[in-house]
């Protein structure tokens, strides 16, 4: 189902991941944004997720060591170039890290929460106009 995913929003150039709960929607679309990176449709995506799922997402894309055993588990981007700017809720700790006045690399992914969105000055009348240009 992942597969088909994938290919469907290459085909249509873009939908909504919809699938049942475990079916695969967060590797579904991480995939989908790595072959976006890759391909050249997009440089510097953002993304913004729910608080609750935002450590879901880090390890899935960047990995994670497992508190039993120690080892590391390789995540679905690691070891392929892609940076990933762990931006969470944009808090001052956050913030003091960033480079304000250079612009976010090339062939990164930028995490955000929805907390850290609307620090980044987005209300929610744009983040309407945003989510309806998109659907």
């Amino acid at each position: 189902i992942q597969r088909e995913g994938v290919a469907f929003m290459e085909a249509m150039g873009s939908g909504i991941n919809a699938f049942d709960v475990g079916v695969g929607k967060t590797m579904t679309a991480i995939v989908n944004l790595a072959h976006n990176l890759y391909s050249g449709k997009c440089k510097r995506p953002l993304v913004v997720v729910p608080k609750p799922t935002y450590k879901k997402w880090m390890n899935e894309i960047i990995g994670y060591t497992d508190k039993k055993t120690g080892e590391f588990v390789s995540g679905v981007l690691s070891h392929t170039g892609i940076t990933v700017n762990d931006w969470y809720n944009l808090g001052t700790d956050i913030v003091s890290k960033i480079n304000l006045n250079s612009p976010v690399p090339e062939r990164s992914i930028t995490m955000v929460t929805y907390e850290g969105f609307k620090r980044l000055g987005f209300g929610d009348s744009v983040s309407d106009e945003l989510f309806t240009e998109l659907v």
